[in-house]
């Protein structure tokens, strides 16, 4: 397997699906984390990842990426990469290996 790996780091706000959040249990796990305040101290030095894999169809061109980010929603990095032919199983595992890989070589221990 040959992949490369496009490291892009730029400054971006989180976007959502706001209708997710409109209806159902978002709403309500969002009020939730938000009575909590601060976070506590320990939490403070997580990162948060963002990923995804997909596939064109059952069997096709694929790719994965992901974005981290720190406390603040300050964007700590992303990587993109181009998997070939692959089903979209393949595609969401590299992706989460991705992750622990870029997280080991940046040696971030609370993702």
């Amino acid at each position: 397997m040959k992949s490369t790996i496009t490291h892009i780091i730029a400054n971006v706000s989180r976007v959502g699906n706001l209708t997710k959040l409109a209806t159902g249990s978002a709403i309500r796990d969002f009020t939730v984390l938000k009575s909590y305040g601060s976070p506590p101290p320990q939490i403070l030095h997580w990162i948060t990842c963002n990923n995804d894999g997909a596939a064109l169809g059952t069997i096709g061109q694929a790719a994965c990426a992901g974005i981290f980010r720190n406390r603040n929603e300050e964007s700590l990095g992303c990587f993109a990469v181009n998997l070939g032919i692959e089903n979209a199983f393949y595609a969401e595992l590299m992706g989460v290996i991705f992750v622990v890989e870029c997280a080991i070589q940046k040696r971030w221990t609370h993702i």
